[in-house]
């Protein structure tokens, strides 16, 4: 047999054997564990001799393909989003300052085929944003829309809105902090948001640019009088 031959004979094996695992693992269904339960902050620690950031970033890393591994592509309805919770929530205990974990709860679990599971991903980026509001608030505004949008819980996004509004921190936008506005207009809660909006017009400190952004939104999109407020 020539070497080409036999490089040739190679070739086919590898693609039969690739083709029987392909149709063996397509008759199985996902198991059960695709989301393993967490192992604690102190163990994990213990897995990586010690090295809390590489532990956080090895699994972090995991977290991203969750579901991908091991020859299959599981649905994130596949998923247990509880337990995705756990994870998310044992991950911040060794690294509370990184956005790796609330971004992949954000914009990657949020995909879900299952609405109802991002309730577990809205209640941990309000609790990751309580923790340090001054540095983390930008998730609140995630959490806001998914449970506006993905959720259609305009009263828990409200919630969120007004929490966000009251945070002492410094660093947060005006835009931020007004988002209930937003969210009361969306609602049909008009008149609320007018009000709301002539308060804000009205209050000491607010920036220019922002004054006139309310003013403007109070004008064209509540189709209420701006003339007797400020400028």
């Amino acid at each position: 047999m020539t070497v080409r031959a036999a490089a040739l004979a190679v070739v086919v094996l590898g693609l039969g054997a690739s083709a029987l695992l392909g149709a063996h693992l397509d008759e199985r269904e996902p198991r059960g564990d695709v989301v393993p339960a967490p192992p604690s902050p102190l163990a994990l620690r213990a897995q990586a001799l010690g090295d809390g950031q590489f532990a956080f970033r090895a699994r972090s890393l995991q977290l991203q393909h969750l579901g991908n591994l091991g020859g299959r592509v599981v649905p994130y309805k596949a998923m247990d989003y509880g337990r995705l919770e756990e994870w998310f929530r044992t991950l911040d205990r060794l690294d509370a300052r990184s956005d790796v974990v609330p971004m992949s709860a954000a914009l990657l679990y949020s995909g879900t085929q299952t609405p109802p599971d991002v309730r577990h991903i809205v209640a941990y980026l309000a609790d990751h944003v309580r923790r340090a509001p001054g540095r983390e608030w930008r998730w609140m505004t995630h959490a806001i829309y998914l449970a506006r949008f993905r959720l259609e819980d305009s009263e828990l996004a409200l919630d969120l809105a007004r929490e966000l509004a009251a945070f002492e921190a410094g660093g947060i936008p005006a835009w931020a902090r007004n988002l209930r506005v937003l969210v009361l207009a969306d609602m049909g809660r008009t008149e609320a948001a007018r009000a709301l909006v002539r308060k804000l017009v009205q209050a000491e400190g607010m920036p220019r640019a922002e004054r006139r952004w309310l003013r403007y939104y109070l004008k064209r999109e509540l189709q209420a009088d701006t003339s007797p407020l400020r400028r």
